[in-house]
């Protein structure tokens, strides 16, 4: 199992740091959480085929988390020799939004299907099962349309929180109840101190930290952020764009 932080910026893209979006490879397709803007071309540079993607899990529906569907829609077709059916997994129903955005600029996308999700298990094909929890950060008509993913394959587990309330307090209850291979944080929506009781209590074998906010991007700013951390025993580091790492 590879998972590849394609983009790993928050809501604002910045000069070298993109939109989220995180590939996940394993020996039975390839799956991607998050279609924020560049996820495409993010996926080029990072030498990765669309083409084998078999499903887009969307946390919520934000232009830094979804701004880049179609365009990672039709790379998929394209890359794929139009071949390649795969599922688009949304909390909310933008199903009809989405195909006629896609007929506005004149984007094919015979083989996508969608499904619109609530919590619990929304995806299981036998090799891979993904969980949704649902998370407080983002609430339209009275509710809650943000979700993390617990994702299991190959043996392993991993949680994605996606994007979180302001003071992490809807961090998921799992991650003390299960252990996990890895973690893949947000850290632009609260401060260390809001989410390191969780994580001190979490069952994380490493953490990696997604979503990062300007002021924890330089040297000095990381180190500020794992010394606000300094109760978590695993190992712990800032996502890269373009990064791969093994499971």
């Amino acid at each position: 199992m590879q998972i590849t932080t394609l983009g790993t910026s928050h809501g604002y893209n910045t000069a070298g740091n993109f939109y989220t979006s995180t590939l996940v490879e394993t020996e039975n397709g390839s799956f991607l959480i998050d279609a924020g803007c560049q996820a495409d071309t993010m996926m080029i540079h990072a030498g990765k085929d669309a083409g084998k993607i078999k499903a887009i899990f969307i946390t919520h529906p934000h232009t830094d988390h979804m701004g880049g569907i179609i365009s990672t829609m039709k790379d998929i077709e394209r890359k794929s020799g139009k071949t390649q059916k795969y599922t688009v997994y949304l909390p909310e129903d933008l199903e009809a939004a989405i195909r006629a955005w896609a007929d506005a600029i004149h984007v094919g996308i015979p083989n996508a299907s969608f499904v619109f999700y609530k919590e619990g298990v929304i995806y299981d094909d036998g090799a891979l099962k993904v969980e949704a929890i649902q998370s407080h950060h983002l609430k339209i008509n009275d509710e809650y349309v943000s979700y993390s993913f617990v994702v299991e394959t190959e043996g392993k587990r991993v949680l994605f929180t996606g994007d979180l309330s302001c003071d992490a307090h809807d961090f998921p209850t799992v991650s003390a109840e299960k252990e996990f291979d890895l973690c893949v944080s947000e850290s632009t929506h609260f401060k260390p101190h809001h989410v390191a009781e969780a994580l001190g209590k979490a069952r994380f074998k490493r953490i990696i930290f997604n979503h990062i906010w300007d002021e924890w991007r330089t040297p000095e700013g990381e180190a500020e952020w794992l010394r606000g951390l300094s109760n978590v025993t695993c190992p712990m580091e800032f996502a890269r764009e373009g990064k791969t790492y093994e499971i």
